[in-house]
């Protein structure tokens, strides 16, 4: 999941789109329009994917996983 909200996984997304000249959403907002839409709104947009993508994600990691994960650090790794 980290990987999936990472700058650079975003960044290549985003280039994909503009390289394959794509059109507008349902809001109207041109590729050229969305980078600086982007630069602004990424923090919430980070926010959203998490709260949606964690708890589909979560319950499948393995009990003895503990790296990105709420509430595991490396020390309880280590233990």
């Amino acid at each position: 999941m980290e990987r999936v909200v990472e700058r650079s996984n975003v960044w290549l997304a985003y280039q994909r789109v503009v390289r394959n000249k794509g059109a507008p959403g349902v809001d109207d907002v041109t590729v050229a329009e969305f980078k600086g839409w982007l630069k602004v709104h990424w923090p919430s947009v980070k926010q959203a994917l998490h709260q949606v993508l964690q708890p589909l994600f979560e319950p499948t990691f393995s009990a003895g996983s503990f790296g990105f994960r709420p509430g595991r650090n490396a020390q309880q790794a280590v233990r």
